[in-house]
């Protein structure tokens, strides 16, 4: 009994020193340094910035936000603003040549006019201001800034432009914007009468596209359609986009809205095949038939200003360009961004004499 009593005393003195080693030999983490305080602390200020850093970053900000609350262009399809996910919004315009062609421009009209409002808004806001009371680097700011304003105006004109050449070839574009951006508004849903507008997509499409079908034969009919190349391959572009942000919706409610669930899974499948099968129409036969346009004459035109507003789109640009600089941001981090414990990042208790010396 004894003899066995030993045995165990032995056997857990040596699992516990097996234990216990490895953690006395493992290197040690240096201490941390001493929490000394800076003895010139102006040569942590940051140096002075423009006073219309704020007003730049204000109007980039606000217009990138806006511009998400609406139909996505591109092939991605974003997410909008009112939703449960957001999408990247594109950056606002830099001044440069004439606007080119935006081959991924959104199809909504609702996102041009709104869009025109909010620059209208800060071109009369930016007027207001006296340059003259503005440091060198101020004026400057201000001047890029205007530019920027107009370079963005002319775009819209220009994507106004687009959206006209190509939808003849898309004219199920104002469908899908209407329930897209009824869902960026958080605005009720109906099942029912989402799979009729989803529906209705699928109809729209085989008509266009039997038009389209109808002006590739040598004798075309008289209702026949014919795009060349270049209108053909951006319609495509702007099918995939279109089929992208039906996408984002319908999995946005399809599963978590029950009646949704009912109603439209089965003509959403319809619509998604039909939307990819007709930009690969477009891509393929009528791209390639290089026919020159007919029956496809750009439809609508320039697109008018919304109105204004209820709430003003330009803060007090006068309160904004008064507020302090910020050269104190090094200091405070300098201050805060000593080594700290925990995953947080807390900061760590320090002696009495580091806030002394920090406030002498």
């Amino acid at each position: 009994m004894l003899a066995s009593s030993w045995r165990r005393v032995i056997a857990s003195s040596v699992l516990t020193a097996g234990l216990v080693w490895p953690v006395l030999a493992a290197p040690q983490a240096p201490p941390a340094p001493p929490q000394e305080v800076p003895s010139d602390l102006e040569s942590l200020l940051g140096a002075p910035q423009s006073e219309m850093r704020l007003v730049v970053q204000r109007y980039t900000l606000d217009r990138n936000t806006l511009n998400g609350n609406y139909l996505a262009g591109g092939r991605g399809g974003g997410l909008g603003g009112g939703g449960r996910g957001r999408g990247d919004a594109p950056p606002a315009a830099t001044p440069g040549p004439a606007p080119a062609v935006n081959l991924s421009v959104s199809l909504s009209p609702n996102r041009i006019a709104r869009l025109k409002r909010f620059d209208l808004d800060w071109q009369a806001g930016l007027a207001k201001l006296d340059a003259g009371e503005l440091t060198p680097a101020g004026r400057e700011q201000l001047g890029s800034l205007q530019q920027t304003i107009t370079a963005n105006m002319q775009q819209l004109d220009a994507d106004a432009t687009a959206i006209a050449e190509v939808m003849p070839l898309v004219p199920f574009a104002p469908e899908i914007t209407t329930f897209v951006e009824h869902r960026i508004r958080m605005g009720d849903m109906d099942g029912r009468r989402a799979a009729a507008s989803i529906d209705a997509v699928t109809r729209q499409i085989a008509a266009v596209k039997q038009k389209l079908q109808d002006g590739l034969g040598a004798t075309p009919t008289k209702d026949a359609m014919r795009a060349n190349r270049e209108i053909a391959m951006r319609a495509a572009d702007s099918v995939d986009a279109l089929r992208a942000n039906v996408s984002e919706w319908f999995n946005h409610y399809n599963l978590y809205d029950p009646l949704f669930t009912w109603w439209v899974p089965l003509p959403y499948g319809h619509a998604d095949n039909a939307l990819v099968e007709y930009a690969a129409f477009l891509r393929g036969p009528v791209a390639a038939a290089g026919h020159q346009p007919m029956n496809a004459a750009p439809a609508g035109g320039p697109i008018a200003v919304a109105p204004a507003p209820k709430l003003p789109s330009v803060p007090d640009l006068a309160a904004i360009i008064a507020l302090p600089q910020d050269e104190m941001a090094p200091v405070v981090q300098r201050f805060l961004g000593r080594p700290a414990g925990g995953r947080g990042g807390a900061s760590p208790d320090r002696a009495p004499e580091y806030y002394r010396g920090w406030l002498a």
